[in-house]
């Protein structure tokens, strides 16, 4: 019993760990620019919402860009 609890806690760990590695999230206000290698094309600019897919760092990498629109008094 001891042995399965430590599998499952491993398993969870694991799946969490790659859930991090695996997604990012776009917010209503967020544009976000997603390369792979350093390269952008125009499909990789996104601007709905929600959660998205990725490969890991060294393959596509993500920068966000704050869309809201700021007045000076």
């Amino acid at each position: 019993m001891q042995r399965l609890l430590r599998y499952l806690v491993a398993c969870l760990v694991v799946l969490v760990l790659a859930s991090f590695a695996f997604t990012f999230q776009v917010r209503f206000t967020e544009a976000a620019v997603k390369t792979t290698f350093g390269k952008a094309t125009a499909e990789s600019v996104i601007t709905d919402p929600g959660l998205r897919f990725r490969l890991p760092y060294p393959f596509q990498e993500v920068t966000k860009y704050d869309t809201r629109m700021r007045l000076l008094p």
